[in-house]
C-alpha cells in the first residue's frame, strides 16, 4: 500500500478558519485524536477569518487548528472508508456573519498509530514532551506496523499530521472532491 501527507493548504481565494468555537471543553484532545464525547458543543460554529480575503469554501476547509473540516460530500465518502472517526457537526459563519446553508463537519481521526521510521525520517523531538515531535523535515513510515483498517490515521509522535492510504485518496479524487492537497513520504517537508 501506498501512504501520503495530508494537507489542506490554505490559498488566497479559499475561506480560512482561526477562531475556535465556544465551548469546546478540553480542546487539545481534537489535535491528539482522542474522543471528545460531550465535551463538544452541540451547536458549533467557525466563522470564515475576516482577515484573509478568500471566500470560496470547498470540501475541505483550510483552518489554522490541524483539523479536517469537511463537507458532507467528503464526509459520504469517508464514512465508507475504513477510518475510525467522531463526526463533530458544525456550522460555517460567512463574513456577513451569516450560517453557510451546507452542512459541515470536525472529521474527527481518533486514535494514533506508531508506524514512524524513526531511523530514516528527519525530525525535531518536543523539548517539553520528548515523545512527540516538534517539526519533521522528512517523514517515512514503517508499513508493516499499520494496520490494514487504517486508511486515514494519525502518527503517535506528531498526532497533527493525517496519512491517507493512496486508494482512500483516489477515491476522493475521483469524487471531485475539493481543497486537499498531499506530499510524498519520504519528500523534504516542513510539518
Amino acid at each position: 500500500m501506498n501512504y501520503k501527507i495530508l494537507r489542506v493548504p490554505p490559498r488566497d481565494e479559499l475561506g480560512y478558519l482561526e477562531q475556535e468555537t465556544r465551548g469546546v471543553a478540553q480542546a487539545w484532545r481534537l489535535g491528539d485524536g482522542e474522543p471528545m464525547g460531550d465535551k463538544f458543543p452541540k451547536q458549533a460554529s467557525y466563522p470564515l477569518s475576516k482577515k484573509h480575503r478568500g471566500m470560496k469554501l470547498t470540501d475541505f476547509i483550510p483552518n489554522k487548528f490541524s483539523r479536517l473540516i469537511i463537507s458532507e460530500k467528503a464526509r459520504k465518502l469517508l464514512e465508507t472508508a475504513p477510518v475510525d472517526i467522531e463526526w463533530l457537526p458544525i456550522s460555517i459563519i460567512d463574513k456577513k456573519d451569516r450560517v453557510v446553508d451546507a452542512p459541515y463537519s470536525i472529521a474527527h481521526v481518533l486514535g494514533t498509530v506508531d508506524c514512524v521510521d524513526l531511523e530514516r525520517s528527519e525530525y525535531d523531538r518536543s523539548s517539553f514532551s520528548p515523545e512527540q515531535f516538534l517539526v519533521i523535515r522528512r517523514l517515512l513510515l514503517r508499513e508493516d506496523k499499520i494496520p490494514e483498517q487504517r486508511s486515514l490515521f494519525r502518527i503517535k509522535e506528531y498526532p497533527r499530521a493525517f496519512i491517507i492510504r493512496e486508494d482512500l485518496l483516489d477515491k476522493l479524487t475521483a469524487a471531485g472532491v475539493t481543497g486537499l492537497d498531499v506530499l510524498e513520504l519520504g519528500a523534504p517537508v516542513m510539518l
